[in-house]
C-alpha cells in the first residue's frame, strides 16, 4: 500500500514537471541556455568572442560567437552579442535574425533588445514590426525612463515614416551647374531676390569661405571667392539681402567676438564689400549664434542660438531692425516653433510669413528633418509641418532655401563625386509645401534732364496699412529692389528733396509670377532746373507725373481716404519749392458719353486742387483742368488699359 502511494506520488510529480515544462515553453517559446548552464566546450569560444569584442575586432568576435551557437543552438547570450555586433557593422538583416532569436528564446531576457529591434526595423523600413517592438519596450519593466522616452520619440517617427513612405512626394533633385559645384564641398546657398546672384560656402583644405556667382545670359558664371570678406579663418552660414547689398554671416573664435560663434554684417558699397563688423552684444550672446536669415524687407533677422533661456538645445530667434539701423534684443520664437531638442537653420521666405527650418524635435523620418510653419498673424505661428518623404530621409537633411516664386527648393546633398562631398542641388518644390509667390520691383532712378543716377529714398507699404512701410535708399547707381508678396495692393513712392516725386501702385490680389517682375526706369525732374528755365524763358520739356495712388469713388469726384498719403507728399513738394507752379489734370476712359467724362475729369482735378488749397497752398500756384477721354495713354479696349487711362496727374509749369 505504501509502495503504491509512493508510486502515485512519483507519477504526480512527473505529471507536474511536464505541465511546468509545457508552461515554461509556452512562455519563452522554447528552452534556452545561457552562460551559467552551458558546457565548458560552448563557453570557451564565447569567452573568446567577448575578448575580441573588447579589442574592437568585431569580425573575429562574430566568428567566435558563431562557434558557440553551432555547438549550442539555444545559447541566448551568444545570439545577443552577435546580434549587437551585426548592428554595429550595419548588417541589419543579420542583426535582426539574431535579436529575434533572443526574443523567441526568452522575451524577458533583456528588454532593451526590443528597443534595438524596433530601431533597426525602422532603419529597414519594416515599420509595422518596428511599431510592435517599440510598443512592447515602452510597456516593459525596463528601468531607464531616458531610454523609454527616446523609444517613445522614435515610435512617433516610425508612425510618421510609415504614412510618409506610403504617400511620397514628387521629388527629383538635380545638381546645380559645374560653375557652382566642384569636387570640394559646397553648401548653404543664398540667393538675391531676382535669382541672378548666388552666394554659398565652399571648403578648401578644411577652411570655409564664401563664393559668389552671377547669371549671364541665363547661365551661371564660374564662382569666385569674396576676397573682402573671406579670411584665413572660417566664414559660413550666410544670408544675403533681397537686393544683394547686405550680407550677414557667421564667424567663430574671432578676437572681437562675444561667444564661440557670432553674427557679422557687411555692405556692398561703390562696387566692393565693406569690412565686416560684429553685430554687437545686442544681437550676439556669450554662447553660439549662427545660421541667419534676413527677411526680404530687411527689417527682421531670424537666426539660431544656444543662448540660455531657450526651449532647450538650439532654438530659433528673431530680432527687428529699427530705422536708425540698431537691432532689437532677440526674441525666442517660443514653443509654437522651438522644441526641447535641436531647432536650426531658419529660412524666412520673401513672402514674410513662411518659415522653413531643420529640427530633431518633431515627428519625422529621423535625425534632422526639414519643416515649415506659417505666420498666421503677427508672429503667431500655425501648425508645424514636415516637408515629407523623400525630401526628408533617415539621414540629416541640409538647410533649405526657396526661390522667390516659391517653385524651387535648394539644399546641400551628398554629391556623386568620388569623395562623396556635398553639392548644392535644386528641385521643384511640391505644391502643398510652397510659400506664397512673390514678385519684385527693380528700379533705376535717374535725373530727368541729364540721365545721371540719383540717390533717392524709396517707400513701399500695403495700401490701408502704413505701418507695413518699407524704407530703403537707392545705391550710388540709382538702383533699388523691393519684394512684393502676391495677394495685396502696394503703394510705392520714390522721392528726393528738390525733385518731383514718382508714385506707383501694384495690385497683386491676382496671381503674378516671378518671370514678370516690375522693371522701372524712374526719371525725377529737378525743381530748380525747371524754375531756372522758367525765369530765363527757356523751353524745357516737363513730363506729367501720374498720381497713381490718388483714387476716387466709382464714377465720382469724391476722394478715397487712402489718397491722402500721396496728396500730402505733393503738398510737401510744393512747400519745399515755393516758386513751383503746377497744373492738375484729370482724365477718364472712353466708357460713357463725352460730356459726362469731361465733367468727371474736371471735378476730379478740382478735388485735388481743393485738397491742396485747404492744406495751405496758394491758389495762384495751381490750376486744374479736365481732359475727359481725349488723351488716353493706353488701349481703351481692355480693362487694364481703361484703368490706366482713368488717372489724375500734375505737370510743372514753366
Amino acid at each position: 500500500m505504501v509502495r503504491l502511494n509512493r508510486y502515485k506520488i512519483l507519477t504526480m510529480r512527473l505529471i507536474l514537471f511536464v505541465i511546468l515544462s509545457l508552461t515554461f515553453s509556452s512562455l519563452y517559446g522554447q528552452s534556452y541556455r545561457d552562460k551559467t548552464n552551458v558546457s565548458e566546450k560552448v563557453k570557451k569560444p564565447y569567452r573568446k568572442g567577448l575578448e575580441f569584442m573588447d579589442q574592437g575586432d568585431y569580425e573575429k568576435s562574430i566568428g567566435a560567437f558563431s562557434t558557440s551557437i553551432k555547438l549550442c543552438p539555444t545559447f541566448i547570450d551568444a545570439y545577443y552579442y552577435r546580434g549587437g555586433l551585426y548592428y554595429e557593422l550595419n548588417q541589419l538583416a543579420n542583426a535582426r535574425m539574431d535579436l529575434l532569436k533572443v526574443v523567441e528564446l526568452n522575451p524577458k531576457y533583456k528588454p532593451k533588445v526590443l528597443y534595438t529591434l524596433g530601431t533597426l526595423e525602422w532603419k529597414m523600413n519594416e515599420f509595422d514590426v518596428s511599431i510592435e517592438h517599440l510598443n512592447q519596450f515602452v510597456a516593459s519593466e525596463f528601468k531607464s525612463t531616458t531610454l523609454k522616452n527616446k523609444a517613445s520619440r522614435l515610435l512617433e517617427n516610425v508612425k510618421f515614416a510609415k504614412k510618409a513612405v506610403e504617400d511620397p512626394l514628387s521629388f527629383d533633385p538635380q545638381p546645380m551647374s559645374n560653375a557652382i559645384n566642384t569636387d570640394l564641398p559646397e553648401y548653404l546657398p543664398s540667393f538675391t531676390a531676382d535669382g541672378n546672384q548666388l552666394i554659398f560656402t565652399r571648403v578648401i583644405n578644411g577652411q570655409e569661405d564664401f563664393y559668389i556667382t552671377e547669371k549671364k545670359d541665363g547661365q551661371w558664371i564660374t564662382a569666385e571667392p569674396i576676397r573682402n570678406i573671406n579670411t584665413p579663418g572660417n566664414e559660413a552660414a550666410q544670408t544675403v539681402s533681397a537686393d544683394g547689398r547686405v550680407i550677414i554671416f557667421t564667424a567663430c573664435g574671432r578676437r572681437e567676438g562675444f561667444g564661440s560663434c557670432d553674427l557679422y554684417i557687411a555692405e556692398f558699397i561703390n562696387g566692393a564689400w565693406t569690412a565686416p563688423r560684429n553685430m554687437g552684444p545686442g544681437v550676439n550672446s556669450y554662447d553660439w549664434d549662427s545660421q541667419p536669415s534676413l527677411t526680404a524687407d530687411g527689417q527682421f533677422l531670424y537666426f539660431t542660438s544656444k543662448r540660455k533661456g531657450g526651449q532647450g538645445g538650439t532654438d530659433i530667434y528673431i530680432c527687428k531692425r529699427f530705422e536708425d539701423g540698431i537691432w532689437s534684443k532677440p526674441v525666442n520664437l517660443g514653443p509654437s516653433v522651438n522644441t526641447p531638442y535641436a531647432d536650426e537653420s531658419p529660412f524666412i521666405h520673401a513672402d514674410g510669413k513662411t518659415l522653413y527650418f531643420m529640427s530633431t524635435g518633431y515627428p519625422g523620418m529621423g535625425d534632422y528633418d526639414l519643416y515649415m510653419v506659417r505666420q498666421e498673424q503677427s508672429f503667431k505661428w500655425g501648425e508645424v509641418r514636415n516637408l515629407g518623404y523623400p525630401i526628408n530621409t533617415k539621414g540629416k537633411e541640409g538647410a533649405l532655401v526657396v526661390s522667390l516664386d516659391g517653385t524651387r527648393g535648394y539644399y546641400a546633398h551628398e554629391g556623386k563625386s568620388e569623395n562623396n562631398y556635398h553639392d548644392i542641388y535644386e528641385f521643384e518644390l511640391p505644391e502643398p509645401i510652397r510659400p506664397d509667390p512673390v514678385t519684385y520691383v527693380k528700379g533705376k532712378v535717374i535725373h530727368a534732364h541729364t540721365g545721371n543716377p540719383i540717390l533717392a529714398s524709396v517707400k513701399l507699404f500695403k495700401t490701408g496699412n502704413e505701418k507695413s512701410e518699407q524704407f530703403i535708399l537707392t545705391d550710388n547707381e540709382g538702383n533699388f529692389l523691393v519684394c512684393l508678396p502676391i495677394g495685396a495692393t502696394y503703394s510705392l513712392t520714390v522721392d528726393k528733396p528738390g525733385y518731383t516725386f514718382y508714385s506707383d501702385r501694384f495690385e497683386l490680389a491676382k496671381s503674378r509670377t516671378i518671370d514678370k517682375p516690375f522693371l522701372l526706369e524712374i526719371p525725377l525732374q529737378e525743381l530748380k532746373v525747371l524754375a531756372a528755365a522758367s525765369s530765363n524763358e527757356e523751353e524745357i520739356k516737363t513730363e506729367p507725373i501720374i498720381l497713381k495712388n490718388v483714387l476716387f469713388e466709382t464714377a465720382s469726384a469724391e476722394l478715397l481716404e487712402e489718397s491722402s498719403t500721396e496728396l500730402d507728399r505733393l503738398f510737401q513738394m510744393m512747400q519745399e519749392a515755393p516758386d513751383t507752379r503746377i497744373q492738375i489734370s484729370g482724365h477718364t476712359d472712353d466708357v460713357g458719353n463725352d460730356e459726362d467724362n469731361l465733367l468727371l475729369s474736371e471735378n476730379r482735378a478740382k478735388a485735388v486742387y481743393t485738397y491742396l488749397v485747404n492744406k495751405g497752398i496758394d491758389k495762384k500756384r495751381m490750376q486744374s483742368k479736365g481732359f475727359g477721354e481725349t488723351q488716353p495713354i493706353a488701349d481703351n479696349t481692355t480693362d487694364e488699359g481703361r484703368s490706366l487711362n482713368r488717372r489724375t496727374e500734375f505737370v510743372i509749369l514753366n
